[in-house]
């Protein structure tokens, strides 16, 4: 599956990047935001997932993936809405690159107690294999940060089926 890494939303504190897949014309956030935007039952969880993003972005910046407080860790990936949004049923996908480069994913809805299950796998696998290659052409310097942006080889990217 060939998926693209696009520039998203640029903020003062963070550049959001986002996925999208091949021969798709949305990105996976988008089709994310509008799968439960309308919804009467999920829209106030959604909205602790944007709220979440626009701290991150304006004023608070990405962190570290450990800052447990903020993001739910999910194996190279991290999920909002943070642990502390008790009751939230969606799960938004993602992989920090640094404090000031975030590249979002899908999500869905917690139907299980695993993220790896239910409704959520689909995004939950996608983002996991993003981070894994991300973090391997960070190491390797095919991609790099600079002035709060993401160069190099993170266009496209092969994923295993």
């Amino acid at each position: 599956m060939v998926v693209y890494i696009e520039e998203y939303r640029q903020m003062p504190k963070v550049n959001f990047y986002t996925v999208r897949l091949e021969n798709e014309e949305d990105s996976e956030t988008d089709r994310f935001i509008s799968r439960f935007i309308a919804s009467h039952e999920y829209r106030p969880d959604l909205e602790v997932i944007l709220a979440a993003l626009e701290e991150i972005g304006a004023r608070r910046g990405a962190l570290p993936p450990g800052d447990a407080t903020f993001f739910r860790p999910e194996r190279d990936a991290v999920a909002l809405p943070p642990p502390q949004a008790y009751g939230n049923l969606l799960r938004l996908y993602g992989f920090i690159c640094s404090d000031d480069i975030m590249v979002l994913g899908g999500g869905g809805r917690k139907t299980t107690k695993k993220a790896q299950d239910g409704d959520t796998r689909p995004a939950f696998r996608m983002m996991n294999q993003v981070a894994e290659i991300l973090k391997h052409r960070l190491k390797n310097q095919t991609v790099w940060i600079e002035n709060q942006q993401l160069h190099g080889a993170y266009h496209q990217m092969n994923l295993p089926g």
